[in-house]
């Protein structure tokens, strides 16, 4: 299966560090969201990883307020 290439969009609900997180991938080609997800946790760091998933879609480490990672 052949898809057009995505962006990964990153940030927050609110002006505060620890604010909730919301994710949202659109499509490069057709600049329309694809998927959304608001999170339970904070993002204040994104780390790109050098792996993939089983999709092809690049890992990326989140560090949140607390300083926790999730993949």
């Amino acid at each position: 299966m052949h898809e057009n290439p995505s962006v990964l969009v990153v940030g927050r609900c609110g002006l505060r560090h620890d604010a909730a997180g919301v994710l949202s991938i659109v499509d490069s080609y057709t600049q329309k969201e694809r998927n959304s997800l608001k999170l339970a946790h904070s993002i204040i760091q994104v780390l790109p990883l050098p792996l993939r998933d089983s999709t092809e879609q690049q890992l990326h480490l989140i560090i949140n307020a607390n300083l926790q990672a999730h993949l």
